[in-house]
């Protein structure tokens, strides 16, 4: 996994100033932790949608659109969150309304109706893919755009609501891995203090000392059931899998080889947190060989070894 955008995991250590050489980089905001909102069932606008106006609420467009894709099987329904004219032409076949007068003539819409129709049963939570797994280009095409960000605020905003965390994992060999081989965990971090919490655009207040959870998760990924008596505490906590169960997942049924990543994902739900709570968000993973990481800064972690990677995150409304 890499540190960053320009990182290719060919060093020791990812470089840490952006190209300019002086500027420092953020190393939190890795482009293979990918977090997203899942997929859900949304109620219908309050107004009629059309090209011209949707309030700009392109996740809420690309469920919809997800939802189409679904109820209506046709490859030209694409869930990309915006409305340009192929869309436009594209919703015709299904029987989208006409706006009324006074709007200019045969300007198609979409309706509370028209909504609603589609956003039932299993179209509406359906994936913006076919397949159990998403594609690294699925991810990059068909989901909220994500950036490296800087080095001081959160890489990333999600809404109080359900969440998905997407980890892609890469293969540098010659010879292609089966994804069964292929051990994935992910933590997250959250401030247990009531005051002076971390803040989400000073990143001197974030975790800072040694963590604690290395031991823990070289249990985690070289045991053959996925568990540690050992549990994190200062705030970390495994994202997948309750006390005494297996803490990882495995990337099965892909094969990773130098041209083709694969996806793990993980459920994450944010709806409890408070407006502006920081996230961490840590990803491990493991193929052939053990991972013995030693007690040592997140930051150092996240640019010393290519088997960790590090997303912040902002918590809104």
């Amino acid at each position: 996994m890499r540190a960053h955008d320009d990182d290719l995991r060919y060093r020791a250590r990812a470089i840490e100033t952006q190209r300019d050489l002086v500027t420092p980089r953020s190393w939190h905001g890795s482009p293979d932790v990918r977090p997203r909102r899942a997929a859900e069932s949304l109620a219908a606008p309050a107004a009629r949608w059309n090209r011209t106006f949707f309030n700009n609420d392109n996740e809420g467009l690309r469920r919809f659109q997800c939802a189409l894709r679904k109820k209506r099987p046709d490859n030209r329904v694409r869930a990309t969150g915006q409305w340009d004219l192929y869309f436009n032409e594209v919703l015709r076949d299904p029987g989208a309304p006409m706006m009324p007068p006074p709007a200019a003539a045969n300007m198609v819409c979409i309706d509370s109706a028209f909504w609603t129709a589609n956003m039932s049963g299993a179209a509406a939570t359906a994936e913006a893919w076919d397949t159990p797994a998403p594609k690294e280009a699925d991810l990059y095409e068909l989901t909220a755009t994500l950036t490296e960000g800087e080095l001081t605020h959160a890489s990333a905003s999600l809404p109080r609501r359900k969440a998905k965390v997407d980890i892609v994992v890469h293969h540098r060999g010659l010879d292609r891995v089966d994804g069964a081989n292929v051990r994935v965990t992910l933590l997250k971090w959250i401030d247990p203090r009531k005051k002076n919490a971390a803040k989400w655009n000073d990143h001197t207040t974030w975790f800072s000392g040694n963590v604690n959870w290395t031991t823990a998760v070289n249990q985690v990924l070289n045991s053959g059931d996925g568990k540690t008596p050992t549990v994190p505490d200062a705030g970390w906590t495994f994202v997948f899998g309750k006390a005494n169960e297996s803490h990882r997942v495995t990337l099965t049924g892909q094969t990773l080889d130098a041209a083709h990543s694969a996806v793990a994902s993980f459920d994450l739900d944010l709806s409890a947190l408070k407006v502006n709570t920081l996230v961490l968000l840590v990803a491990i993973i493991r193929s052939a060989d053990p991972v013995a990481l030693a007690a040592d800064t997140l930051q150092n972690l996240a640019l010393n070894n290519a088997n960790v990677a590090v997303r912040s995150l902002r918590i809104v409304a």
